[in-house]
């Protein structure tokens, strides 16, 4: 089921609740002059009656279970207004829980000159560390240092692994 649907079914729902006192019986009258009149009241000794519309009768229950089912859907409504704010925000370079930019950190690491490249590759590391889910974000990162030995990079990228679990 759609947000749009539920939506939908949940205004239908609240208008049946809201509108609920207000039914009543509704007459179609004809009145002497050939007009249609339709009112909650009966027609006069004048006018002829056309139709009658009976006011449905609801039961306790059944009013109980609409009240229920519409707070239901409005619980339903604010979870998923709640779950699309989390979901418009990006989170895939935030440390989950902690909200530390794991991207203005790797500026940092690349923007200080005069690292060695295993001092630029444990920086990278050190911005991984407590992130959930992001080892291979952190070894593609430890992987582009520049002039960085195959030996050091694997001892790196076994770090990207322990930090970021």
């Amino acid at each position: 089921m759609t947000f749009k649907n539920m939506i939908q079914r949940l205004l239908i729902a609240l208008a049946l609740v809201g509108c609920q006192h207000a039914l009543a019986n509704a007459y179609k009258c004809r009145m002497p002059d050939g007009k249609v009149l339709i009112s909650s009241t009966p027609c006069d000794e004048r006018a002829k009656t056309v139709s009658v519309q009976q006011q449905e009768q609801i039961s306790p229950s059944q009013r109980q279970a609409a009240i229920d089912d519409l707070n239901r859907q409005k619980a339903f409504v604010v979870r998923a207004e709640n779950s699309r704010q989390v979901e418009s925000v990006p989170v895939s370079r935030q440390v989950q829980g902690g909200g530390r930019d794991v991207s203005g950190c790797l500026m940092k690491v690349t923007a200080t000159s005069g690292l060695s490249p295993a001092q630029e590759a444990h920086r990278k590391v050190v911005c991984y560390q407590g992130t959930r889910f992001m080892a291979d974000d952190c070894e593609r990162n430890v992987a582009a240092t520049m002039r960085l030995s195959s030996s050091s990079e694997q001892h790196y990228r076994a770090q990207c692994r322990l930090v970021s679990r």
